[in-house]
């Protein structure tokens, strides 16, 4: 099994905790349990956490004892936050209230209270079907996933009822029959009035035998023309030319702002690369996590932990 059961218990139960363990991998399931599966010299509170995240199912040996334990409570609450399957397995008749009642309620017990060892087989029958794999995923009933369906299935139909109604409203009456709307029958333009052309030069009649009222220069600037009928025509003067527009200049071009620095390793994401490494270690994939502890003695060089860690991957290598 890849993903092993995580066994939580009191020191004082551990006798019993370890008889559930032979158990269970006698009949082909991996556990978990402490501190067997601690590796000298690495952090406690991290493998606990790295060790609930990755197992499938967590079984809880329940007495008078894990009650009062702090560890056992903290384990308990971790599994909950991932959404992890757990079994009590319960050996004395104790009073369920606090956080125990409010994690514990609704879930399924073994009452192991008068020979515990023969209960053993209720505890692979109770994981049947319900070992969850660590993707953190909620584990759904039948009835939750076929509510979940039903669910979907009505939004959908709301969704298609709504847009067909609005594809209704928005077709024109016209169009319900097969006809175009009258909207939409093209019209013809009207025809384009071509502009008349303009004339080069003006004659403008004047008396023969008075003088004329203009100068030979007309005041605005242009010439008159006398034509061989004695009307005199103003030629007007051709068109000043066109200022040259000013250069512009071209624009300084800004320089990009220099790229940010690549943010420093946080305390998180190192937690996380040293839980990755040492499940690699404890499944005895060597290369993979001296991949890894290199990578983080690189990070932070003071960090002497990581030489012991180093040279163990190195020495089955």
């Amino acid at each position: 099994m890849d993903h092993p059961i995580f066994i939580s218990y009191s020191t004082q139960d551990k006798e019993i905790a370890f008889k559930i363990v032979q158990y269970l991998e006698g009949n082909g399931h991996t556990c978990w349990i402490a501190p067997r599966n601690i590796t000298s010299g690495m952090d406690y509170t991290d493998v606990i956490n790295e060790a609930i995240e990755d197992c499938s199912a967590l079984v809880l040996v329940f007495s008078e004892h894990s009650v009062k334990s702090q560890f056992v409570k903290k384990e308990l609450t971790t599994a909950v936050s991932y959404n992890k399957t757990i079994l009590p397995f319960k050996i004395s008749e104790v009073e369920l209230k606090g956080g125990f009642l409010f994690m514990l309620n609704n879930v399924q017990w073994i009452d192991a209270t008068s020979r515990p060892e023969s209960k053993f087989p209720q505890i692979i029958d109770g994981l049947e079907g319900r070992m969850s794999a660590p993707d953190h995923s909620t584990p759904n009933t039948a009835k939750t996933k076929s509510a979940q369906s039903t669910k979907i299935m009505l939004i959908a139909g709301a969704v298609i009822v709504a847009v067909a109604l609005l594809l209704l409203l928005l077709i024109p009456k016209g169009e319900e029959n097969g006809q175009p709307a009258a909207d939409t029958v093209p019209q013809a333009e009207p025809p384009a009035v071509e502009a008349a052309p303009k004339a080069d030069t003006v004659f403008v009649e004047v008396p023969s035998k008075e003088k004329p009222a203009t100068s030979p220069k007309d005041t605005k600037g242009g010439k008159v023309k006398e034509n061989d009928k004695g009307s005199k025509a103003v030629e007007p003067e051709a068109a000043a030319a066109p200022e040259p527009e000013p250069v512009k200049m071209a624009e300084p071009v800004a320089e990009p702002a220099p790229a940010a620095a690549p943010a420093k390793t946080t305390a998180n994401d190192r937690a996380q690369k040293m839980g990755r490494a040492r499940r690699y270690l404890n499944n005895k994939k060597y290369q993979a996590a001296l991949t890894i502890f290199e990578e983080l003695k690189r990070e932070d060089p003071s960090d002497k932990a990581l030489d012991a860690l180093i040279n163990e991957c190195r020495s089955h290598l």
